[in-house]
């Protein structure tokens, strides 16, 4: 009843422009004008109804609850119930929670995420030892480029940023290059977003506690992505690599000083992929490929073995050529990029239309609601009891 002049303007014009198809809404809206008025006089008609919505205050609720759509009394209670479990997650103060608020809101109105999805990703990235500062600083935008780049959902996407964060000893201000360099490794290899954060999964503990650069490590997972079956077994494989750098047992050493293998320097550290994939190019290029394969077995293993092979076959030149493609993607474009076309304008579409329905909420109707369902509690217990 308090929606004025510009809003009846504006359903006037909606209901315009959804002309076509609007049979099926003119018969909701005949069943809804009908339904008001039938909870409206049923209290005159029957005495003990009447008795009844004295107790439940009937005229305001029935007023409220059938003019405020089903669907928007939904989206605001899910919406409602995702900023309690942040408030909970993150202990922010109610200045702070208002802030994280407006910051899901935001993101749902203007891109192809609902705020409750925004809010569901604030929750995880403060699980994950984010501060309410950080979060607000720019993890946030972060995970929703990341996601939104590689068509993930939002709570997996901050759980991987926020896995490399800890895995390599990055800060929340290195997420934005997190995000580009994920993105990179995804667009040049086989492995799509699970894929990769599986891989992710498996070796990046091992990767980032070896000293292995994070674009590194990345570039090393697209290079050798098209000899495995998924990213799990990628990143096993990789990991088990990395361990057997130092050589395993007085066979493997053998090889290695054979081969003049050493991929360590002088202090002890551990070399670049890019030195490391040279080494292993020169070591067998003189080889026939039973001699390279039995001596790379010896040294890695079965399973790591064929993430050697991979390096040894692009060597400096072609892990350069990988890394420089990982390097130069920007996830933000590709995000964009994916929005184009019909499938990404219903999508913003639909967070737009959440976003819209948490306004109209917002007038009231999740007060109205909830007082109401909290006057039937009440007067349901009086009935109990008496």
């Amino acid at each position: 009843q308090s929606i004025g002049k510009k809003g009846q303007g504006s359903l006037k014009r909606i209901e315009h422009a959804a002309r076509p198809a609007s049979a099926g809404l003119r018969a909701v809206n005949r069943a809804s004008q009908g339904a008001a008025h039938g909870l409206s006089g049923l209290g005159r008609q029957v005495p003990a109804i009447e008795g009844l919505a004295r107790v439940l205050g009937t005229t305001a609720i029935v007023t409220g609850l059938v003019r405020i759509s089903t669907s928007s009394l939904r989206a605001a209670k899910d919406f409602q119930a995702s900023m309690k479990r942040v408030k909970a997650a993150t202990r922010a103060t109610d200045a702070q929670m208002t802030q994280l608020e407006q910051k899901a809101r935001a993101a749902g109105a203007t891109t192809s995420f609902r705020a409750s999805e925004a809010a569901d990703a604030i929750e995880m990235l403060a699980k994950n030892g984010l501060r309410y500062q950080q979060i607000v600083d720019g993890a946030l935008d972060s995970t929703l480029t990341l996601a939104a780049a590689l068509g993930a959902e939002l709570a997996p996407a901050a759980d991987l940023t926020t896995d490399l964060m800890a895995q390599f000893g990055l800060q929340a201000s290195d997420m934005a290059e997190i995000v580009d360099l994920v993105t990179g490794a995804a667009l040049n290899s086989k492995f799509g977003f699970d894929d990769l954060r599986l891989a992710i999964g498996q070796a990046g503990g091992v990767a980032g506690s070896f000293g292995v650069e994070i674009g590194d490590f990345l570039t090393a997972l697209a290079a050798t992505s098209s000899a495995f079956s998924s990213g799990q077994d990628a990143g096993t494989s990789f990991k088990n690599f990395l361990q057997r750098l130092t050589p395993q047992g007085a066979q493997a050493r053998a090889v290695m000083e054979r081969l003049g293998l050493e991929f360590f320097d002088t202090a002890g550290n551990m070399k670049s992929l890019v030195e490391i994939s040279e080494e292993l190019r020169e070591a067998v290029s003189g080889l026939s490929e039973e001699a390279r394969n039995e001596a790379l077995v010896r040294i890695f293993g079965t399973d790591a073995v064929r993430t050697a092979i991979l390096l040894a076959e692009r060597g400096a030149d072609g892990i350069r050529e990988i890394g420089a493609a990982v390097r130069e993607v920007k996830a933000a474009d590709q995000a964009a990029v994916r929005l184009q076309g019909l499938e990404g304008a219903l999508k913003e579409l639909a967070s737009a239309w959440e976003a819209l329905q948490l306004t109209a909420a917002d007038e009231g109707g999740l007060d109205v609601a909830e007082s109401a369902v909290r006057r039937l509690t009440d007067a349901i217990r009086f009935l109990n009891e008496n």
